[in-house]
């Protein structure tokens, strides 16, 4: 069996390979090569070598990941005895249609050095529910260079998904407004998925578009007291709450008021809104009612669009740069980045099921692993008042 140090060439030109595949077949540890090693050469330098050289590279790369899948992966992948279509998307790259399940999130492994390892996480990261808005659409804040937020490209999603999935992440939170995120999850993702709808969504769209026959959770989007008084919407709710397709129903609101409104609806199941350490009062106003009526509570923008984590605030937000230091200083002396002082404050809140967060680059999946492993907060932690009716906090006002 080639060793680590054969050249990739060579022992391609022996196996009938193209260099693409040995060098990936290569790089497999010898300590983690099963007896199906040997045994997809074979068939993936016949899958190669059957195609016209102005796709080779398509399909090596394609041979490539199915075959270290099946290798190093511990769930089953497809089958490796036929090779499949590939289609030529506009922006570039090849993906692979008619798969039996998506090949995200075991195609491919980040790896972290041992000095950025994380240790073993205090919370279950199934509390997190990975944000889908940043991977399908410019999405945030500007950094603090001022360089604005950038749509991510598809192999920057797949390799989110993936560093999400390996740190136990198995929901992701999207709605058909989030750009082109429900396609990618489709192609990428296959834990549970939440989705939103409003009165112009088409739910056979949406499902489409993720790959998929259900939906874990939906919610209705930017639900308010006014939409209770729309002639349709009751009518709409019912028959969702009837479908099949929709496991449980649930509304994302911005207020605590509108969270109350949404205890007339029945069957509702899931209340989602907004909660970070500037923005503590809804929840606050409205998480007895819905205790009170067994309601989950998931929470979004523990970031706040970014400001939590080093980006530049709008100037409708500038009232807000004295509370921003004051959270900034508070992590200091706790020896704990801003963003982990921010997610961990709403991990341990004790009326939050679940925190959604938005993650568009696997650099940023590692700042919600340490926030899991970080220690317990101080009973006593001193935050910013939670002062009711900020504008500034809202970024809808932004």
């Amino acid at each position: 069996m080639p060793g680590a140090r054969v050249n990739a060439s060579k022992w391609a030109s022996m196996r009938q390979l193209p260099a693409t595949v040995a060098k990936t077949l290569l790089a497999v540890p010898v300590c983690r090569r099963g007896p199906l090693w040997s045994s997809v050469i074979p068939r993936a330098g016949a899958a190669c070598s059957s195609k016209p050289s102005s796709s080779r590279r398509c399909l090596a790369r394609a041979s490539s990941f199915r075959a270290v899948s099946s290798l190093v992966s511990p769930m089953t992948t497809p089958s490796l005895s036929a090779p499949l279509p590939l289609t030529r998307k506009p922006s570039g790259y090849c993906a692979l249609p008619s798969m039996p399940m998506p090949l995200m999130p075991y195609v491919r492994e980040r790896k972290m050095s041992s000095s950025s390892a994380a240790p073993k996480p205090q919370i279950s990261p199934e509390r997190l529910v990975l944000g889908a808005a940043g991977l399908g659409m410019a999405y945030g804040r500007p950094d603090a260079q001022g360089r604005p937020a950038q749509r991510p490209d598809p192999f920057q999603v797949q390799d989110t998904l993936a560093a999400a999935w390996q740190l136990g992440i198995r929901c992701i939170d999207t709605a058909p407004a989030y750009g082109r995120s429900e396609e990618l999850i489709g192609r990428y993702w296959q834990g549970a998925v939440w989705s939103k709808t409003d009165p112009t969504s088409d739910l056979g769209q949406s499902l489409r578009a993720l790959r998929r026959q259900r939906l874990e959770l939906l919610q209705w989007h930017n639900f308010s007291i006014s939409t209770l008084h729309d002639s349709g919407f009751l009518a709409r709710w019912r028959s969702l709450a009837a479908d099949e397709r929709i496991a449980e129903l649930g509304v994302s609101v911005y207020t605590g008021e509108e969270a109350l409104a949404a205890l007339a609806l029945p069957q509702l199941r899931m209340v989602q809104l907004p909660w970070n350490l500037l923005a503590r009062w809804p929840l606050q106003l409205c998480a007895p009612g819905l205790r009170q009526h067994g309601v989950r509570i998931a929470v979004r923008s523990v970031y706040l669009q970014g400001l939590l984590a080093g980006r530049q605030p709008p100037p409708a937000a500038s009232s807000l740069a004295l509370d921003l230091d004051s959270c900034a200083r508070i992590a200091a002396e706790l020896g704990l980045p801003l963003p982990v002082l921010a997610l961990r404050a709403a991990l341990e809140h004790p009326d939050i099921d679940q925190v959604v967060v938005g993650c568009d680059h696997p650099d940023q999946v590692s700042v919600l692993a340490q926030a899991l492993a970080a220690p317990a907060l101080p009973a006593d932690l001193a935050l910013p008042p939670a002062l009711p009716h900020r504008p500034a906090v809202d970024p809808r006002t932004w």
